[in-house]
């Protein structure tokens, strides 16, 4: 190019722009078109499975996934598919099901005669301390001096007993308001489920002979306050009380308590006294209690054994302990088959007639011998 004139360059680089121009020109049409950057997109307000659902109107959780890099937004119909499957997702649950009470625990069926029945004191701890002495007693209870109000000593009570093969508690009352009568809830209240029954011993008949009245009164509160309860010992559906006696008691005793009975139907057990075969009123049942003889029956009615009687305030035992003779006497007690086969007695302690676990005479089972010996009926 370096032949040609000024005038000549001149043309040539005139030609060469004009080139590169139309060049750019062509360039600028053949791109494409770019939109601008769009701002991050939110997900859409579809529910999880695991997700509480949104409320009406509200925009629902935000989406847990990048801002910078938006998932797509689905189609319409692919995002009604996905609504459709969230709220299934999240439907409520069934109702759940009203919790069901169960039933009282009526304690199984009531124990057929014969029956095995121990007299049981719910003194404790006022009888502890008496006369001068505290602890009224010359032996060691293996649950040591306890209280009988307290559930947890009633309950080994209950399982000491049944472990004995000791059917029914016959607890020490003293009347309406007296601290034995204030147990006797607490006592059927731990009892319950446990197949165990108790009934009364009604001791005012000791201190005197109380009139048709009172004992209707007295047989009354029983019903009504206790003799529902499905621990409360009957028979033939009839509640059960014993009753003591004194040594002045005769057949006008039996017809008091027949009077008093009319109308309330109790079962009712007395103790014996002199000649009660003959009485005109008869009870339904009669039993002895005298735990200073080793033994005593009283035929067709009750068979009662004691283990031994050593009064707390006296020098020398009535009864001296025997573990052999008292396991001849269980035997002997089962071999009567009477309808009451009774124990005299589980917690005495004063007059130490206890058959329930000592230091004396404890044993590897935590019941005692004596139990023990119950246990094995005498074998």
């Amino acid at each position: 190019m370096s032949g040609l004139t000024g005038r000549g360059r001149a043309a040539v680089a005139a030609v060469v722009a004009a080139a590169v121009l139309a060049l750019a020109t062509l360039l600028v049409v053949a791109r494409p078109f770019a939109p601008p950057p769009q701002p991050p997109q939110l997900a859409s307000p579809v529910t999880s499975a695991t997700s509480s659902p949104s409320a009406p109107g509200s925009a629902g959780p935000l989406s847990t996934g990048s801002a910078t890099s938006p998932p797509a937004a689905p189609s319409a119909t692919a995002h009604a598919s996905a609504t459709q499957s969230a709220a299934a997702s999240v439907a409520p649950p069934p109702p759940a099901p009203v919790p069901t009470i169960p039933p009282p625990l009526d304690g199984g069926p009531q124990p057929s005669l014969p029956v095995r029945a121990a007299f049981y004191y719910p003194w404790f701890p006022e009888a502890w301390k008496q006369q001068g002495m505290n602890p009224f007693t010359k032996y060691n209870p293996s649950l040591g001096f306890y209280d009988s109000s307290a559930s947890d000593t009633i309950r080994k009570h209950i399982q000491a007993m049944q472990y004995g093969g000791i059917q029914v508690g016959i607890a020490s009352w003293w009347g309406v308001g007296t601290a034995s009568d204030q147990r006797i809830p607490t006592i059927l209240a731990n009892t319950a489920g446990t197949g165990f029954r108790w009934t009364l011993y009604y001791e005012q008949e000791s201190l005197g002979d109380p009139a048709v009245p009172q004992i209707a009164s007295d047989l009354a509160y029983i019903r009504d306050h206790y003799a529902a309860d499905p621990s409360f010992f009957k028979i033939g559906g009839r509640f059960v009380v014993f009753v003591y006696a004194d040594g002045a008691d005769a057949c006008p005793t039996a017809t008091r308590w027949r009077d008093a009975n009319a109308g309330i139907n109790a079962y009712i057990v007395l103790k014996v006294f002199s000649a009660y075969t003959t009485c005109p009123a008869q009870p339904a049942g009669w039993h002895q209690y005298a735990p200073a003889g080793a033994k005593d029956s009283q035929r067709g009615y009750s068979y009662a054994i004691s283990p031994g009687f050593d009064k707390a305030n006296e020098p020398s035992p009535r009864l001296t302990r025997d573990l052999a003779q008292w396991a001849q006497n269980v035997r002997k007690m089962v071999a009567s088959g009477a309808p009451f086969q009774l124990v005299t007695t589980f917690n005495e302690w004063g007059e130490g007639t206890s058959v329930e676990s000592a230091t004396q005479w404890a044993s590897s089972s935590g019941y005692g011998r004596y139990l023990d010996i119950l246990r094995a009926n005498g074998n």
